[in-house]
């Protein structure tokens, strides 16, 4: 909370990353005005999100994820377009949520984000015809410059993808990354 009310003047989107639950201190930040909003990062329905009372985000995974240096095929977007049920969501669920923004993460059965998978092309495509692009999974110093040039996401989240060991970030890949996102966009 120290830090927060530190950044509180600052013009820093200040936004607190939960999954499935909002823990009470998180609502206590929000309603002290300490956060900005939230970003849903589970399993949350619509409904859910639109009852809160609290501005928001909804990370939405998309079926159809790939191997990091993969670019996907017909069976993978078939099963993001086809997709129903909690957490594989095909890119048309992004209006259900009436959010400002929705940020796209590679569906993993049994996990959350992080995963290091790529969501399939095509529905990259088919969810940035629908408004601003946020975008996570699979995104690393190896294809960054790519997905920006190819997609122009107003976000762009990576974890594991600069990463030498899981939960280890590597100061080395992330200039890389960083280096690569400033060559695409200059």
């Amino acid at each position: 909370p120290e830090l927060l009310r530190e950044l509180a003047s600052t013009a820093v989107l200040k936004v607190a990353v939960v999954v499935n639950d909002l823990p009470p201190e998180v609502q206590e930040l929000l309603r002290a005005g300490l956060l900005d909003a939230v970003q849903l990062h589970g399993d949350e329905r619509p409904e859910d999100c639109l009852s809160l009372g609290f501005p928001y985000y909804k990370a939405l995974r998309l079926g159809g994820a790939t191997g990091a240096n993969s670019s996907g095929g017909a069976a993978g977007r078939a099963a993001g377009v086809a997709a129903s049920g909690s957490g594989n969501q095909p890119p048309e669920r992004i209006r259900d949520y009436r959010c400002p923004r929705v940020l796209l993460d590679a569906f993993v059965p049994g996990q959350a984000g992080g995963t290091g998978k790529r969501i399939d092309r095509d529905l990259v495509e088919q969810a940035a015809s629908m408004g601003p692009l946020w975008l996570a999974g699979g995104l690393n110093p190896d294809n960054i410059a790519e997905i920006i040039r190819d997609h122009r996401p107003e976000l762009i989240d990576a974890s594991s993808g600069l990463e030498s060991a899981p939960g280890r970030k590597d100061p080395a890949r992330m200039k890389r990354y960083f280096q690569e996102i400033q060559n695409a966009t200059t």
